[in-house]
């Protein structure tokens, strides 16, 4: 058996290194002979920097000084290549939801300030092409955090600036841009997925649960995404609320546009094509690509990194097998995205989530192994 494994993370589980190997571990140990490749991915989140490093020779690692999602002190980490003056920044590194306790996550009081500082670390090192990989946010803040940092004033009544974090945008009145001209660099958001800046489907009422808001609060931040809008279009004439994407990262994808004419990018598909993938399945022959991510549900399906190999699968002929925490989709959605079988490590009949979780390295390598062995008695 010859397999090509290019897997996403298990959100607050498994990095994506450690899905990897385990699904790794779990196919020698049934087949000890199986030839399994595997290619560094993410689709923009956690491990964008890993994913990059990977496919990118001549890319360096920089440390820099910044704050975590609630001022912190902390060392950050982002890539530079010098030859082509291109840095690539995780938003996660300092303004992910894993820097900071179950009891600190409050989208009211974090905030991007730090990406912002990751940001100007790469501007002075000379950077003029800057991707932003936006996954894994622990803010709700529509980006007005990073740009303080580069520059901008987010202004209250009488003029009083203001913390640049969730709890303020209601109160912004006046947008003031940096004297310094970023026009001569050139920023790109690398993303998964479309979501507006504010609404149902918006960034407080879809993830700011997720990152410690109550009913409330997501109706707070709600009000004040709207009003940071207001306050751009007024002040900078710019509307971009409803651009696909607005809504990543707690609003991180729009403020990166509205301050820095960032262009958007599909976090899968620019991941997968630095991997080289197409070039690889297209020199070599494989008998199964395996990919997988925690929760594989309906989302999957805009442009998510499962979707996208599902999609690179059937362009070349290669099943693929995905494996995941929990599996939401029917048999039929199952085929629609390319994929041949799901195979899911937790068994609500069995144990919680929260073990499945503790205990997601052991399961996925058991689920891998037995995938492994149901494959043998099929050739057989």
């Amino acid at each position: 058996m010859r397999v090509l494994i290019a897997a996403d993370k298990f959100k607050n589980s498994l990095s994506q290194r450690e899905v990897s190997s385990a699904i790794e571990a779990g196919l020698k140990r049934s087949q000890p002979s199986a030839d399994v490749d595997c290619v560094v991915v993410s689709d923009g989140g956690e491990g964008f920097l890993d994913s990059v490093e990977s496919a990118i020779d001549r890319v360096n690692r920089h440390v820099c000084d910044s704050l975590d999602p609630i001022g912190r002190p902390i060392q950050a980490e982002f890539l530079f290549e010098p030859t082509t003056e291109t840095a690539y920044i995780e938003l996660a590194a300092a303004s992910g939801i894993e820097l900071l306790s179950a009891g600190e996550r409050d989208p009211s009081r974090t905030s991007t300030f730090g990406t912002g500082l990751v940001i100007e670390a790469a501007l002075l090192l000379g950077a003029k092409h800057v991707y932003v990989g936006i996954g894994g946010s622990a803010t709700t803040d529509g980006g007005i955090g990073l740009a303080s940092a580069l520059g901008f004033r987010f202004l209250g009544e009488s003029g009083i600036e203001l913390c640049p974090n969730g709890g303020s945008l209601v109160n912004i009145r006046s947008v003031r841009s940096p004297k310094s001209n970023l026009s001569n660099v050139r920023f790109f958001v690398i993303n998964d997925v479309d979501n507006p800046l504010f609404g149902q489907l918006g960034a407080a009422h879809v993830y700011g649960p997720q990152k410690g808001a109550d009913a409330e609060m997501v109706h707070e931040l709600d009000a004040g995404l709207r009003n940071l809008d207001q306050c751009v279009q007024r002040d900078l004439a710019i509307k971009a609320s409803d651009l696909p994407g607005a809504g990543a990262a707690g609003g991180a994808g729009y403020g990166l546009h509205v301050f820095l004419a960032a262009e958007f990018c599909s976090g899968a598909n620019f991941v997968l094509g630095l991997s080289g993938i197409d070039k690889i399945l297209s020199e070599q022959k494989f008998d199964w690509i395996i990919t997988g991510e925690g929760q594989i549900d309906e989302q999957t399906g805009n442009g998510k990194l499962v979707d996208e190999v599902g999609k690179v699968g059937t362009k070349f002929g290669v099943p693929v097998a995905a494996f995941c925490g929990v599996n939401q989709l029917s048999v039929a959605a199952i085929s629609g995205f390319g994929l041949t079988e799901v195979v899911a490590i937790h068994d609500p009949q069995l144990r919680t989530s929260s073990d499945s979780m503790a205990n997601a390295k052991t399961l996925l390598e058991q689920s891998a192994f037995e995938w492994a062995e149901a494959q043998l008695r099929t050739d057989n």
